[in-house]
């Protein structure tokens, strides 16, 4: 159908991602916009709401290296999928969050959020769908989506805060997820032809029999035996010498004493 023919374009492919990165970006530009009013009504200080981004960022460096193995395991549409949904339901529960202690455990979600939908698999993701020549340019307009939020959220975060309170900003978070992000990567977004599909680095190794198997040694040819001893004997036999006679006029003389 036409619609099928249109999600297997990368440029569609390409433009989907851009709008999954723009809205899950406020996990890393609403926080510090909003610190102070967050601050203020949980009745902390600002050094314990600076915890929030840092319980985000430790759980992305405990988690990369588990997140590119599911990756790889189950498929990078379905972990963006995953982690549009965790990306969701986390940023629901900060707009009703009654407590630091809260906000930090939805910050870990953010961060598995982030692991599973942040800019590696989408970068991972594009790639697949262009070919050597376009990656480059791909990539690069994927990531003018984090500057084009870096230059809208802040603001309108801001100003929502001003007008209904910091749990305001993240409900409006979770409402452009749930109607952008969620919807796009459970059921647009697809894994392009240029993925490595699981197993295939594992598969492509030989295995020990096979290394080792007399199949795989080489084997001569019955003619190229019969000439070998042949062969040999030419290279080994000395060549016979040439007798060269001497020049008249120039045999060597002794030289006359003084």
């Amino acid at each position: 159908s036409y619609g099928t023919h249109m999600l297997a374009r990368p440029r569609t492919q390409l433009a989907l991602a851009w709008v999954i990165f723009s809205v899950v970006s406020t996990m890393y530009l609403a926080p510090p916009v909003i610190s102070g009013p967050t601050a203020d009504d949980l009745g902390v200080s600002a050094a314990d709401v600076s915890l929030l981004p840092t319980a985000n960022a430790f759980t992305q460096v405990v988690l990369a290296m588990p997140a590119g193995a599911v990756l790889h395991r189950i498929g990078v549409s379905r972990c963006v999928a995953i982690g549009a949904t965790t990306f969701s339901l986390a940023a629901t529960g900060c707009a009703f969050a009654g407590s630091l202690q809260a906000l930090l455990g939805l910050q870990l979600a953010f961060g598995v959020a982030a692991c599973l939908s942040g800019p590696g698999p989408l970068t991972l993701l594009v790639n697949s769908w262009f070919d050597a020549s376009g990656k480059a340019f791909a990539v690069g307009v994927l990531f003018t989506a984090f500057g084009v939020a870096g230059v809208l959220w802040p603001p309108l975060c801001a100003w929502v805060s001003e007008a209904a309170g910091w749990r305001s900003v993240y409900g409006m978070v979770a409402v452009a997820s749930w109607l952008l992000a969620f919807p796009i990567a459970a059921w647009l977004l697809r894994d392009g032809p240029h993925m490595p599909r699981r197993g295939l680095i594992s598969d492509a190794r030989p295995s020990a029999s096979q290394v080792t198997s007399p199949s795989t040694r080489f084997t001569p040819s019955p003619a190229a035996v019969d000439l070998a001893p042949q062969a040999a004997a030419e290279v080994l036999e000395p060549a016979s010498p040439t007798a060269v006679p001497p020049a008249e006029g120039l045999e060597a003389k002794a030289p006359e004493p003084q």
